[in-house]
C-alpha cells in the first residue's frame, strides 16, 4: 500500500513524503495503519490517496483536524468574543494555522469586518459571523475544518 498526502481533494499539490508500506493486515476489507508525514500545516485540508498495489482508491480520504488536536497545548485560548478582533485573530492563528501569514495581517484583514451583525450570525461580512463559526468548531457542532474555511476572511458563508 502506498500512502500519499494532497493539499486537495482532486488534483492540488504533494504534502510531504510518500509511504510505502509492504505488509497490511487487511480483515474484511478494513486496515490500520500509523503513518507520520511529519508537520504539515492544516488550513484549507488535507486529503490522503491511498493505493493498493498500484491501483487508487477513489475518492481521496478527508484529513480532519482531530490527528492535529495531538500537538495542541494543553490550554487552547479561549472561543473569541463575537466584538473583538484580538480574540478572533489569537483563535485564527491557534486553530485555523495558514488562513492568515501573520496575526498583524489577520488583525489588519479583521479590522475591515463589519461590526454590524448579531452574536450567532451565521452569515453577512461580520466579525459576528466569523466568530460565530469558530465557536460552533469549538463546540463539536461542525467539523475543524467547515469552521475555519467559513471563519476566514474569504469565507464561503460570512460575506454580503
Amino acid at each position: 500500500m502506498t500512502f500519499t498526502l494532497f493539499d486537495a481533494e482532486t488534483g492540488g499539490s504533494q504534502v510531504g513524503s510518500t509511504i510505502d508500506l509492504s505488509e497490511v493486515n487487511v480483515a474484511n476489507g478494513l486496515f490500520q495503519v500509523g503513518l507520520d508525514f511529519g508537520f504539515q500545516p492544516y488550513s484549507s485540508g488535507l486529503w490522503l490517496a491511498i493505493e493498493v498495489e498500484g491501483q487508487p482508491l477513489v475518492p481521496r480520504q478527508p484529513i480532519t483536524g482531530v490527528p492535529f488536536a495531538i500537538d495542541m497545548p494543553p490550554d487552547p485560548p479561549e472561543p473569541p468574543d463575537p466584538q473583538d478582533c484580538q480574540d478572533y485573530c489569537q483563535a485564527m492563528m491557534f486553530g485555523c494555522s495558514g488562513e492568515y501569514a501573520s496575526e498583524e495581517q489577520c488583525l489588519d484583514t479583521c479590522s475591515g469586518f463589519s461590526g454590524e451583525g448579531t452574536v450567532g450570525d451565521l452569515s453577512g461580512d461580520t466579525l459576528q459571523c466569523r466568530a460565530t463559526w469558530l465557536q460552533r468548531g469549538v463546540n463539536g457542532e461542525v467539523t475543524t475544518f467547515e469552521a475555519c474555511t467559513n471563519a476566514a476572511a474569504d469565507s464561503p458563508e460570512c460575506v454580503d
